[in-house]
């Protein structure tokens, strides 16, 4: 039978919107897919985000990014107004400065922060890490001058400072302010500040600790990158510095005289432009760590107590004792 153009014309019309409702579906299906996409991809970053995952700053600078379990943070170094402090935490950051791992008995070029402890952790005041032996004692065998400048100062949270045991006394141990310290103004020499992740510093900062400030549970810094950015970040280095930092030059032979009750330690006294330093052990892995300084004929006096007996068989022949030494700075 024949159509009519009406009938034919009907069909037509039906057919067209099939094909819209075709043409709606095919768009609307795209839509939802690049809507999934998106949601993928914000949801990754999100979660990135709350890990620790920070990208590379933009600004020229060097940075110091800190890799602690899932969380990260970046310090800002102040290389132009610091920069023999700056130099020293790099080269000991990346393992291109020798420091002295008493640990494993040896000169060291290791990465020497990747894997200590943030081993000390003052609510509202400080966390404070970078120390070879994770103790207020460690060291890297030698000890750089202070360098301050008049415009870093302690006046906001995030300050990053080295830690010290009196003036001029500057090793490998840093910390991070968790508040305004103004009283360590020109007492600890601040050479940056953090710029992102501050956030997770004052969360972690909330660990439970001891009656010494350690945190119960170690709190493990895995490594620490350096990050240049420009030109002149890229060309800083120790070997640029106009005044060179100091570095070890090796161990000095220690008499031991038993003169109950006390232990007479001396060695060879260095000149002037020498620092020496005292390590001593009994086991190779726990060690007192004595600054010496550069004093001529020095002896190191230790008062046995009414025990000499007991303690000297202690100390003899189990206890090891080395004196360290390294450039004066």
């Amino acid at each position: 039978m024949k159509k009519t153009g009406r009938v034919e014309a009907l069909e037509l019309v039906k057919a067209h919107k099939w094909q819209d409702i075709y043409f709606q579906m095919f768009v609307t299906y795209r839509i939802r897919m690049i809507w999934m996409v998106l949601v993928v991809i914000i949801g990754t970053c999100l979660a990135g985000l709350s890990n620790g995952v920070m990208g590379m700053p933009s600004d020229p600078g060097i940075y110091a990014q800190f890799h602690s379990g899932n969380n990260q943070w970046i310090c800002q170094l102040d290389y132009q107004r610091t920069p023999r402090l700056v130099a020293n935490f790099i080269g000991l950051a990346e393992g291109t400065r020798t420091w002295f791992d008493s640990h494993n008995w040896e000169f060291s070029k290791k990465r020497l922060y990747d894997g200590t402890e943030v081993y000390r952790v003052i609510k509202g005041f400080m966390l404070q890490g970078g120390s070879p032996n994770n103790r207020t004692s460690g060291t890297p065998g030698f000890y750089i001058r202070d360098e301050f400048h008049p415009d870093l100062r302690f006046e906001n949270p995030g300050v990053l400072a080295m830690a010290n045991s009196g003036p001029n006394t500057l090793g490998s141990q840093f910390f991070i302010t968790l508040a305004p310290t103004p009283w360590l103004n020109n007492i600890n020499p601040v050479f940056g500040k953090v710029i992102e992740g501050m956030d997770q510093i004052i969360s972690l900062a909330e660990v439970p600790v001891d009656a010494d400030d350690r945190p119960l549970s170690p709190w493990i810094i895995d490594r620490i990158e350096i990050l240049r950015i420009g030109t002149e970040a890229e060309s800083f280095s120790a070997t640029s510095l106009q005044d060179p930092l100091p570095e070890l030059q090796g161990f000095q032979k220690v008499r031991i005289q038993d003169t109950q009750p006390i232990l007479r330690i001396t060695w060879e006294a260095g000149p002037t432009d020498f620092r020496d330093t005292l390590f001593w052990t009994g086991d190779f892995k726990n060690w007192t760590i004595r600054p010496l300084g550069n004093q001529p004929n020095v002896n190191l006096l230790l008062n046995l107590g009414n025990n000499t007996a007991a303690v000297m068989q202690d100390i003899f022949p189990t206890n090891f004792f080395v004196v360290l030494r390294a450039d004066a700075d």
